[in-house]
């Protein structure tokens, strides 16, 4: 246990805490049960001197034995128990064996403490053992003397008896059985008992189905060509051609449609002439010219589309000059210096702009 220690220099809290604490240790003194008891050291040190006195310390003790098998003592002088166990004659004293009848017996010999078991006999374990024949084919049979079972089984005869042969009549051949020799004798079914049995019903429609019972023969006629041909017929809905069915060769015939119904079918239209008697189809040029108009730039003469040259009044085509202009696939450019400060009038400076309003050409006028 550690040491619990006050010093002065504890604070009045840590002291009232480690006082208590020693005080719950040591106990109230009044309760110790020494002529010391006004210090601790002084009574510890009286019990120890009342231990340390051996004569005194044995005196406390003592051993009483009651009886039964063995001894025990004590010695107060050198405080020494002594116990002696039981002897082997006082244990197979308490030890019997009682035989309670029955097969075998069972034996004690109290001076060797030797438990000695016979077991049963043959003639004892035979006694115990026999059988009952119940009647019926074989024999059973048991020697008490031998131990032995022997079991004689059915003889022929007995076997031979138990079976039988039925017929019950209601078929063709038969079934005999001898139990004097065990043997069966079956008469087999003739083709004509079994031909008897069988039969066939034609229930109608195309074909025919008929059975021989004399020869069992079954004979299947499938539907002829006119019943086949009674169960397909054609219906013609209308529309151009035709379809057609002859019931009695079978033939289906398909006519298409002829040039007049299909011409029927077409007709002409703005521009375009349409005979339906020939078929021909065949372009109106007036009517054709007539869908188109002239506009600005643009004549129409007798179906001829031409351009018009472009005046300072009316679009159409322009030519330029190749001295000043570049014309590639279409694209005008002005070449570099292609216009020269005398082409221009009344300007002092002249700008020259793509579509994006990035200047490409500046033009200044004489004496600018």
């Amino acid at each position: 246990m550690a040491k619990n220690l006050l010093t002065v220099t504890d604070r009045v809290d840590t002291f009232v805490t480690r006082y208590n604490q020693l005080t719950e240790l040591v106990g109230d003194l009044a309760n110790l049960q020494t002529s010391v008891d006004s210090d601790i050291v002084g009574s510890i040190n009286q019990v120890f001197n009342l231990v340390n006195q051996d004569s005194d310390f044995r005196s406390k003790f003592s051993l009483t034995f009651t009886g039964g098998d063995g001894a025990a003592s004590y010695d107060s002088d050198t405080g020494i128990f002594s116990v002696t166990g039981a002897s082997a004659a006082e244990a197979r004293a308490h030890i019997s064996v009682t035989d309670a009848g029955g097969d075998g017996s069972a034996a004690y010999n109290s001076s060797t403490g030797v438990i000695t078991y016979t077991g049963p006999s043959p003639a004892e374990v035979r006694a115990h053992v026999s059988v009952t024949d119940a009647d019926g084919d074989g024999s059973l049979s048991y020697n008490a003397s031998t131990g032995v079972i022997t079991y004689q089984g059915p003889t022929l005869t007995e076997a031979r008896a138990h079976v039988s042969a039925q017929n019950s009549g209601s078929g063709y051949g038969s079934l005999a059985y001898n139990d004097s020799n065990g043997v069966f004798t079956f008469t087999k079914v003739t083709d004509a008992n079994i031909r008897g049995r069988v039969s066939a019903t034609d229930a109608g429609g195309d074909g025919s189905f008929a059975y021989n019972s004399s020869t069992g023969v079954f004979t299947y006629t499938g539907p002829s060509a006119a019943e086949a041909r009674a169960h397909i017929s054609v219906t013609d809905a209308g529309g151009d051609g035709a379809l057609a069915y002859n019931a009695s060769t079978g033939v289906i015939t398909y006519t298409g449609p002829s040039a007049s119904e299909v011409r029927a079918h077409l007709s002409g239209s703005a521009g375009i002439n349409y005979n339906s008697t020939t078929g021909a189809i065949t372009i109106d040029s007036a009517e054709t010219r007539a869908l188109f108009s002239a506009g600005e730039g643009i004549d129409i003469s007798s179906g001829s589309i031409s351009g018009e040259d472009a005046t300072t009044s009316n679009k159409g085509i322009a030519s330029f000059s190749s001295t000043n202009f570049t014309v590639s696939s279409g694209a005008v450019s002005i070449k570099a210096d292609g216009i020269s400060s005398t082409e221009l009038k009344d300007l002092s400076t002249l700008l020259i702009k793509n579509a994006s309003g990035t200047t490409l050409k500046t033009f200044h006028a004489a004496g600018s």
